[in-house]
């Protein structure tokens, strides 16, 4: 028996991690459950890739300590460039536009892990069961007892959350279903370096075949997000590296320099999943367990860090008022509260992408007649950009996790 806490955090990558930094100090007992170390070279959630993060993350990581080490290495955004392949006229957003000093910011998942490894290694309460893995749960009346292998035993918890990732095993045990739709495209992965430096711009290229997205990440250095049909990431990825890198020059032009020494690719295929609730009494779900979207935007990671910041509100309310924080009312309070986030995210970026894969002339005609008319409409740009950057009018959700950390 491992004993009782009260939240029990079912899952230790990005998002387990983060929330259980945002617990990191306060008087609620916190159990991670993760199967691999965070140095392990099997953890997969703190490799060499990298993550867009937007203004709303940066706050949300400051707001727990984390991102002063993260600033370290990230590359902020400075200017986006959206075009479309075959047709003149382009969509510049500028910082300026959102009256901040950045639009987002490109970081390894290595160093985002590390910033929040120290938080959750020096913290009192936080209590980490690795290696381990969660097999079964049970939810009574007043607790949730959580079995498993490894260093899990058995655990006792006020409320379990799941954010062990879009294959979670326990989604039927906690009574929760998720809705799924296959895309019948993958994303290919990878870095390349440039001829030239980046000046901090990142560009989003729509494409015959997908969004080809090439983030700024490190000095003449560009993270590259590709969408593919799955048999032609498959070819891309498979090619060597003089290959690759012709592909991809003629695919997406000359306009960010010559690319050169790409590092290895990796495929991933893509779904659209929403769990509707994402959370009953005792049970929550945060991140890819919760939702998976397109990764054209670079929301993913920042939808899952919302969950975070609005779950630790719901529990720092329920605990300052002497209530049950895994109750049901104290649930169906976050439930609420990611409806509207989660549902503008998912079908935002899925109407994104169904809106440029029309091939016919005159969709594309029109596509590039309004990124073209970007330019010359100031708040068309200040809304997109409020959207992509996952900033809420008055951020009072966002004051309230920083003040109300648990």
């Amino acid at each position: 028996m491992n004993g009782g806490c009260d939240v029990a955090i079912i899952g230790g990558g990005m998002t387990g991690a983060a929330l259980a930094a945002a617990l990191a100090g306060g008087p609620l007992r916190v159990m991670v459950v993760e199967a691999e170390a965070f140095d392990s070279p099997r953890q997969v959630s703190f490799d060499r890739r990298t993550v867009a993060l937007t203004y709303s993350s940066r706050r949300i990581f400051s707001a727990m300590g984390a991102w002063r080490r993260i600033a370290q290495t990230a590359c902020p955004i400075h200017r986006i460039e959206v075009s479309q392949r075959g047709w003149p006229g382009a969509a510049h957003l500028h910082c300026r536009d959102a009256g901040t000093d950045a639009l987002g910011y490109v970081a390894a998942h290595r160093d985002v892990g590390e910033a929040l490894r120290q938080i959750i290694t020096t913290a009192g309460n936080i209590t980490v069961l690795c290696p381990a893995r969660a097999q079964s749960l049970s939810a009574a009346a007043d607790a949730v007892t959580v079995g498993g292998d490894g260093a899990l035993q058995t655990l006792s918890a006020s409320l379990v959350v799941i954010a062990d990732g879009g294959r979670s095993s326990l989604l039927d045990a906690a009574g929760l279903r998720r809705t799924v739709k296959h895309y019948r495209e993958s994303a290919l992965v990878t870095m390349v370096a440039a001829d030239r430096g980046h000046r901090n711009c990142a560009h989003e290229r729509f494409t015959a075949d997908g969004p080809l997205a090439l983030l700024p990440a490190g000095e003449a250095q560009f993270a590259v997000a590709w969408t593919l049909p799955h048999a032609r990431a498959e070819q891309h990825a498979a090619l060597d590296d003089a290959g690759f890198i012709t592909v991809l020059q003629e695919t997406f032009g000359h306009r960010a320099g010559r690319f050169h020494s790409p590092k290895p690719r990796h495929v991933y295929p893509l779904t659209l999943a929403t769990c509707t609730p994402p959370a009953r009494a005792r049970v929550a779900l945060a991140g890819n367990a919760a939702h998976t979207v397109h990764p054209v935007a670079g929301q993913g990671f920042n939808l899952a860090l919302r969950d975070v910041a609005d779950l630790c509100s719901v529990i720092a309310r329920a605990h300052a008022a002497g209530e049950d924080i895994g109750g049901a009312r104290a649930m169906a309070g976050y439930a609420a509260a990611r409806r509207r986030d989660t549902f503008a995210v998912t079908t935002f970026t899925d109407g994104l992408v169904t809106a440029f894969a029309n091939p016919a002339p005159p969709a594309a005609a029109a596509r590039a007649l309004v990124l073209g008319a970007l330019n010359f409409l100031p708040p068309v740009r200040r809304a997109l950009l409020r959207k992509t950057m996952g900033l809420r009018p008055g951020q009072l959700w966002l004051r309230e996790f920083a003040a109300g950390r648990v």
